[in-house]
């Protein structure tokens, strides 16, 4: 088991390029002129304060918790408050004696109140569950799926999206 705290600080130059904010802007005013622009930049900032928590209760599995509080700001608006919480179950199949191939599983969920890129979106769950090959010490490779449910405005439908990715990494 271990626990342990972190505190993460994250600054970031943000670029927007909207054609529609800017065919919407030229619409309503009546045509360009000097402060009419299809890029926006902001420069946000965000701190948290995590709690990170592991265990193992078996070589083969284990479970990983975080849980953070911060302060974050979102494209063009003001600082607000942002609680994170995350969980994740993995099982590591190559000390299974059962199971000849050395495959690991991760399924995890993460909750966000606040959108970690700069975005203003609210209540940002987020589901996961990956497959990998875990038999050799110096790589991991392997497929993860992630479901993710979030909202713009409170009065409209949440936008639902699902991420595929393929992951090779190289540990030296």
């Amino acid at each position: 088991m271990i626990l342990s705290t972190t505190l993460d600080f994250k600054y970031q130059d943000i670029y927007l390029y909207s054609i529609y904010d800017f065919v919407k802007e030229v619409s309503e005013t009546g045509g360009i002129d000097s402060t009419s622009s299809l890029l926006e930049n902001d420069i946000i900032t965000a701190t948290f304060l995590n709690i990170n928590y592991a265990y193992a209760p078996k070589d083969w599995c284990g479970i990983l918790a975080v849980a953070g509080w911060g302060l974050g700001e979102a494209f063009e608006t003001k600082t607000r408050g942002n609680i994170r919480i995350g969980a994740a179950f993995t099982v590591d199949f190559d000390n299974v004696d059962a199971i000849e191939f050395p495959i690991g599983i991760v399924a995890s969920v993460r909750y966000n109140s606040f959108g970690e890129g700069g975005s203003n979106l609210k209540d940002i769950f987020a589901y996961g569950f990956k497959i990998a090959y875990t038999g050799h010490k110096d790589f991991d490779i392997g497929i993860e799926n992630t479901y993710q449910s979030f909202s713009d405005n409170p009065n409209a439908e949440k936008i639902k999206t699902i991420l595929n990715s393929f992951h090779l990494r190289y540990y030296f």
